[in-house]
């Protein structure tokens, strides 16, 4: 423990130090196209009613595909590209989407806004009105009380109005991101109590069981839980010996390139069959070793370009 906290003292001073911006957009839209969404979201209101949508997109230039939940609601998506506008897209692009209840009279459910460019995305709720998430920035925690008492984080930022929300415009900063400290970190011999100790230290949210089953930190319950909300997040597994592996993942790296950052014990990637120590992982290519876990960490956060 010892170790992990004089490292920490290092590793302040240099995200102090260093200065963030988000990774590089796979999307393809001009500003047109951007000016197109955003106009429709601000058209878009509880009023709206499901069989105005389609005229709605073609109004503004844009496609729109249908899609049934299959949970008592059923939506529509909305892009300026075909291909991203398709509900079982893998298409990486800017896009709306509005559900609707069956049950209660096809009443508005959710209409939501993401932006490729800045890594943010406008929500509306009935019962909570209008709210942003900025990827770029996942230790963005906003308190709330409930009203038994019960206190709240999230990583949803409430709004005044749809406009005030479609015009958020991300500043992109990782500065103090306690998670990339918490990955940096990582060692043969870590247990899993050092990283429990430093997620008490920090109120950083912890589920045993989160996304794909996986032991999750994240900055709030909303996106560590399971089947929660989208965003940063780290995800380790480790046993008596110590950690076996540990996977960092900032989302508008993630969700742009599908690259995220991983720290294997030998144990662990001698059985994969991959190098061990600090890796640059993408989707559907073999994890490549990285000597200087800092340039990795800069890398994902889009500070800097090759290995």
């Amino acid at each position: 423990m010892k170790r992990l906290k004089s490292f920490l003292i290092v590793l302040a001073a240099v995200f102090a130090f260093q200065a963030g911006s988000s990774a590089a957009a796979q999307g393809n839209e001009t500003p047109a196209d951007s000016d197109a969404l955003k106009q429709l979201f601000l058209a878009l209101s509880a009023e709206t009613k499901s069989e105005e949508v389609d005229n709605l997109a073609k109004q503004y230039g844009l496609y729109a595909s249908y899609c049934n939940y299959g949970t008592g609601t059923y939506g529509y998506r909305i892009a300026a590209e075909k291909d991203i506008a398709d509900v079982g897209t893998k298409a990486k692009g800017s896009y709306i989407s509005i559900s609707f209840y069956i049950l209660q009279n096809d009443a508005v459910s959710e209409i939501s806004y993401f932006n490729i460019d800045s890594m943010t995305e406008c929500f509306w709720y009935p019962d909570s009105g209008y709210s942003v998430v900025d990827y770029n920035i996942p230790q963005t925690v906003i308190f709330s009380v409930s009203e038994d008492g019960t206190e709240n984080r999230t990583c949803v930022m409430p709004v005044t109005s749809a406009l005030e929300a479609a015009d958020y415009v991300s500043s992109g900063s990782p500065e103090g991101n306690l998670l990339a400290q918490l990955f940096l970190s990582a060692h043969e011999g870590m247990t899993e109590e050092d990283i429990l100790t430093f997620v008490r230290d920090n109120s950083l949210a912890y589920s045993p069981n989160g996304p794909g089953n996986f032991k999750t930190i994240a900055y709030t319950e909303d996106v560590a839980e399971k089947y929660g909300k989208s965003g940063t997040q780290l995800t380790f597994d480790a046993d008596d010996t110590g950690l076996i592996w540990m996977q960092y993942s900032y989302y508008p790296a993630f969700y742009c390139q599908g690259i995220s950052a991983a720290f294997y014990s030998r144990s662990y990637a001698a059985f994969q069959k991959f190098d061990e120590g600090f890796l640059l992982c993408k989707t559907g290519a073999k994890p490549v070793q990285y000597k200087d876990a800092i340039r990795l960490i800069q890398l994902i956060h889009g500070q800097t370009a090759g290995k």
